[in-house]
């Protein structure tokens, strides 16, 4: 195990599925609510060709297959060199920044979408409210008798306000459980790299 973040700690792998010199780190990244339960969690692979240069992310799927890794009889060849992991070192803080633009892109269309989706719940509720004190207007208005009115009245008032309750409670929901941190948690499980001797020596990012 090879120390990639501070006190934290990701695989290094050997593999000659990538070209030679390149790397890809295997970042999960998450977006939490206020209570730090997930919204949105993502793996991601972040590749870099061996002169340095960022390619475009993979999804764990397309790496899966690309680095073989669903093979049975794959195995880490081990023996990285300490030059390879301080040339690793150099990339991590810009695997960690990719991520997080992209953890962000997916933040801001679920916030959309969430909003769109409560919004429409929210006015169905209202509405409902709404049809309740209109019922209860015109079901008292149908009684004569002035102690089977009030009765009526309690029983339809109680429903008015679990109604109204029951609004507050989506919205207070809303805003708490399904509201997004600005922040995005990454880290870093894993690091691929092909570490063949005519690899080209790529530059710190």
């Amino acid at each position: 195990v090879a120390s990639l973040a501070g006190t934290h700690s990701a695989f290094v792998l050997a593999t000659t599925a990538l070209p030679p010199g390149s790397c890809c780190f295997l970042v999960v990244a998450q977006v939490p609510n206020a209570y730090g339960e997930a919204l949105l969690q993502g793996w991601h692979g972040v590749p870099f060709a061996a002169d340095g240069t960022p390619l475009p992310l993979r999804t764990l799927e397309s790496l899966i297959a690309e680095l073989r890794l669903a093979t049975p009889d794959l195995a880490n060849p081990g023996n990285i060199p300490e030059s390879v992991l301080d040339r690793l070192s150099g990339f991590r803080k810009q695997a960690i920044e990719r991520v997080g633009q992209e953890m962000q892109a997916a933040r801001r269309t679920f916030i959309e979408t969430e909003k769109a989706r409560n919004s429409a719940r929210e006015q169905a509720l209202s509405a409902r409210i709404r049809g309740t004190s209109r019922q209860m207007e015109l079901r008292l208005n149908d009684i004569r008798d002035a102690s089977i009115r009030r009765m009526k009245a309690a029983r339809l008032e109680q429903e008015q306000r679990e109604r109204e309750r029951e609004l507050n409670d989506f919205i207070h929901w809303t805003k708490t459980n399904r509201q997004p941190e600005d922040f995005v948690h990454a880290v870093i499980v894993a690091v691929f790299v092909n570490t063949a001797p005519d690899a080209q020596e790529a530059r710190h990012v």
